[in-house]
Order: C-alpha cells, then structure tokens, then sequence
C-alpha cells in the first residue's frame, strides 16, 4: 500500500495533505512565498490536549476563519 495523500486547493492555492509513516504524522504540503515547498506538520490534539477555537464569520455568509 502507497502512501496516502488527498490535494486540495483554498482560495486558489495547491495544498497536499501527506501522512508519513515514518513518524505517524500528517503534514500539509504547500509553495512558500519564496516558491519553495513548505512542510506544515499537522497538530494532533491528543498531543496537546482540547484547543478551543473560535469561527469568525467573514461577511459572506459561506466564509468563516478558525481563530
């Protein structure tokens, strides 16, 4: 079995989002300002405990930010 992968694209931007087996971690892939690729692991909350977030809505009724 191949890695597992799943591209996704926000606001027109590319994004990957990997899991490594190597570490048992997911990660989101995406170019940097610079062009270069950027590698943003992704927070496990088991790992840190509850983090409470606040959506924010953004004006259009489908848009919100996590806060």
């Amino acid at each position: 079995m191949k890695g597992i992968t799943l591209q996704f694209e926000v606001n027109g931007q590319s994004h990957v989002l990997s899991f490594n087996r190597n570490d048992s971690r997911w990660y989101v892939l995406t170019s940097g300002v610079d062009g270069r690729m950027k590698v943003i692991p992704v927070i496990n909350d088991d790992e840190i405990g509850f983090v409470a977030n606040i959506v924010v809505p953004m004006g259009d009724p489908g848009q919100a930010i996590m806060n």
